[in-house]
């Protein structure tokens, strides 16, 4: 591949993954209809990573001709003839974007259907046929959610679009990348217009959790860049950078401090290992235990000397311009407004955050923790929140008028957080069933002030949503997957340039499945749900370039 060329893609791969990180953002943030729209755009993006390696002259083909006088003639006809069916169940835009979606995806379909080496193909795509029957399991569930249809389609056909082992690397490369270049664009925003007026930090989204799970992605990001500049030429090059990376890496530990999300710290710290045992079965064993310890000590001196930079930003900054912003539901009077002095006691103290920070901690090990919930009345689960905002996106108005609440189910509340979590679970766990549930029978009512919207477990949500078989399937694909990528990039036999690859995924894969199991993270429209099925897809965890493979088409040849 040309230079030029190389370079070219990489940016085109990067702005993918921009648009995913601002669809991820106003997910996190907006409400109503946009809710339901933005997944739709998912799919408009996830094209840019295709339509490279497919060749402009390969459409001319007379069946996508025929596709496309299809969806010329069936779009219309459809939207005529089901209009009142379809504005029940869809916002216009929801529907607009969706069947273009379909339209273009569609055509990508047939693309990789008559380019498919199909003597090989369950030898080269074995393991994307496990996803496949993971998605068509939930589609034919009883669950209401349309997006594993749409899954299916567009995942499936990125496993079978052959896509140049150096553009799947790049594709890798260009993922932090954007997820950097979008941290800086989103939080320089909400230096500028997001007072710190909640104790736990919201930054650029209305839910303390989703930003911190994106301060999680940003942090996998500048991890895997420490260990490509591991490879460097230049000593004094990556001496720089290393030590540039690894400040940047303490500095998102510094944010999730400021989220106070326990979730995304022990999400970190699995990702923080898998990088570290990395990097260390490259030392020489004589040196491991010195630069190891260096490596973790570093990182805590980074983490300590970004504090201070972190919530200095975060607090101080937007008193310039002082021009606070509110998402939806977000306003109250106890938020710092234009007219408040820079030094208002609305705004929060560093030593409230880590008290806050500390008694969450310590709750784990206690027996008597704090309330925390009645602490934090920011909080995105409160009762005294429209119930409209709880709801996940494929629920319509008609659904919603007959969501009621449910009776509590703990009277007595002793605020503590592990009683609550083995509530929902055990609640969520009787009522598992085979062929799942509908959207608009999730959630529990667990004290009278706190209802649970979901399962905060992403298997058992899943378990829950589309029936125990599909659940199971499910755990299966997903721990497989991450074990292969350990497994790829902890070989010897591969050269570094794939073994970082591989690594940097399970570094991504471990971060989104550990968040996945203790907090929200099943919503279609977030950047991690988003790579939970994208990166096996792309990178399957078993190279196809197998053995077997390879002699079997030398014997054709």
């Amino acid at each position: 591949m040309a230079r030029d060329k190389k370079f070219t893609r990489r940016i085109l791969y990067t702005i993918c993954f921009i648009l995913l990180c601002i669809i991820d953002q106003r997910k996190g943030s907006v409400t109503g209809s946009w809710q339901m729209i933005l997944p739709n755009f998912i799919s408009f993006c996830l094209a840019l990573l295709v339509l490279p390696s497919c060749k402009l002259k390969d459409f001319k083909a007379p069946v996508y001709l025929i596709w496309c006088l299809t969806c010329i003639v069936a779009i219309p006809t459809l939207t005529i003839f089901f209009h009142d069916a379809i504005l029940s169940q869809f916002y216009p835009l929801q529907w607009v974007t969706g069947v273009l979606s379909v339209a273009l995806w569609g055509t990508l379909f047939i693309y990789a259907i008559l380019h498919t080496k199909w003597k090989f193909f369950f030898l080269t795509y074995r393991f994307q046929l496990i996803f496949s029957l993971v998605l068509l399991l939930f589609g034919f569930s009883i669950n209401d959610s349309i997006w594993p249809w749409q899954y299916l389609l567009m995942y499936g056909t990125l496993a079978l679009v052959t896509i140049p082992a150096d553009d799947k690397k790049l594709i890798i490369l260009s993922l932090a990348d954007g997820i950097i270049f979008s941290f800086f664009m989103l939080q320089g925003f909400a230096f500028l217009f997001r007072p710190y007026d909640e104790i736990r930090y919201l930054g650029m989204y209305s839910n303390t959790n989703i930003n911190a799970l994106f301060y999680q992605m940003v942090y996998c990001s500048f991890l895997a860049k420490y260990l490509h500049a591991q490879n460097a030429i230049s000593e004094r090059y990556k001496l720089f950078h290393s030590a540039l990376l690894l400040f940047f890496c303490g500095s998102m530990w510094s944010f999730v401090l400021l989220t106070v999300s326990r979730s995304a710290m022990f999400s970190m710290i699995l990702s923080t290992m898998v990088a570290g045992i990395y990097y260390l079965s490259k030392q020489p064993a004589k040196q491991i235990l010195s630069k190891g310890s260096r490596l973790i000590i570093s990182l805590l001196l980074y983490i300590i000397l970004s504090f201070p930079l972190t919530y200095g930003a975060a607090r101080y900054l937007p008193t310039i311009l002082h021009h606070p912003v509110w998402f939806h539901a977000e306003y109250t009077e106890e938020k710092v407004h234009s007219f408040d002095p820079w030094d208002s006691p609305k705004y929060t103290s560093w030593r409230d955050v880590l008290d806050l920070n500390f008694h969450r901690i310590v709750e784990l090990f206690s027996q008597s923790p704090e309330n925390d919930i009645s602490r934090l009345p920011n909080s995105f689960y409160q009762f005294n929140i429209n119930r409209s905002l709880l709801v996940t996106n494929e629920l319509t108005a008609a659904m919603l008028s007959e969501v009621m609440y449910l009776p509590p189910v703990l009277e007595y509340y002793t605020g503590d957080s592990s009683i609550i979590r083995s509530t929902i679970y055990n609640q969520y766990l009787s009522k598992l069933n085979t062929l799942g549930h509908r959207n608009i029978e999730n959630g529990v009512q667990v004290t009278p002030s706190y209802y649970a919207p979901h399962a905060h477990n992403l298997y058992l949500q899943f378990a829950f949503n589309f029936g125990i078989p599909a659940g199971i399937l499910f755990i299966l694909a997903t721990l497989s997957t991450l074990c292969g990528y350990v497994e790829q990039g902890m070989c010897k036999n591969n050269s570094e340039d794939n073994r970082l690859i591989f690594i940097t995924c399970a570094i991504f894969y471990i971060s989104c499945l550990a968040f996945g199991m203790v907090e929200i993270m099943w919503l279609n429209g977030e950047l991690p749900f988003t790579l939970l099925f994208l990166l096996p897809s792309l990178i399957p965890p078993f190279p196809r370039e197998d053995k077997r493979l390879q002699s079997q088409e030398s014997q054709q040849e």
